[in-house]
């Protein structure tokens, strides 16, 4: 926070844009830029349980499905899961990967509570069986957005509210 709050100050001095006395404390804002930067640092393997190469892919399928509005796809009588989501060979074709390298980067977005999947058959609703060459659907998690990093330190920071408080 020191060093966000002494750029914050030296920017103003060159601009000549004194505000006081007070510009030399360090505000809220400060706290809040602070602790959106560490929040969204990408950190070592230690803190997460995800390679870099599948939150590289969890973010780049998160933009082209979840946060693409144009994108719309739904399964019948399924509506519970939305209209976004994707199969294993839409997630290829989006990212390049080869499929088997979608399959287990998949495997591990959903072992880590990232995404959800979900096998569509017309005797089972909602079924769970992942037979071989059963289609298998996959979708966010209504509460994760990007960064996809789950074991971050610094998430336990107080909010600016908390912040705030004190």
């Amino acid at each position: 926070m020191i060093a966000i709050a002494t750029v914050r100050i030296v920017w103003n001095i060159q601009n000549l844009l004194h505000q006081g006395d007070d510009q030399y404390q360090i505000s809220l804002s400060d706290y809040m830029l602070t602790r959106d930067l560490l929040i969204n640092l990408p950190l070592p393997q230690q803190y997460s349980n995800l390679s870099p190469q599948s939150l590289e892919t969890a973010e780049v399928l998160y933009e082209q499905f979840e946060a693409n509005v144009e994108y719309q796809k739904s399964i019948p009588d399924n509506s519970d899961l939305g209209r976004k989501v994707f199969t294993r060979q839409a997630a290829a074709d989006s990212t390049g990967l080869s499929y088997n390298t979608i399959k287990s980067h998949l495997s591990c977005l959903e072992q880590n509570g990232i995404i959800e999947s979900r096998v569509v058959s017309a005797s089972k609703r909602h079924s769970l069986n992942r037979g071989q060459g059963r289609q298998i659907y996959f979708i966010f998690q209504k509460s994760r957005a990007p960064p996809f990093t789950n074991n971050n330190p610094f998430s336990l920071l107080p909010t600016p509210d908390e912040f705030a408080k004190d």
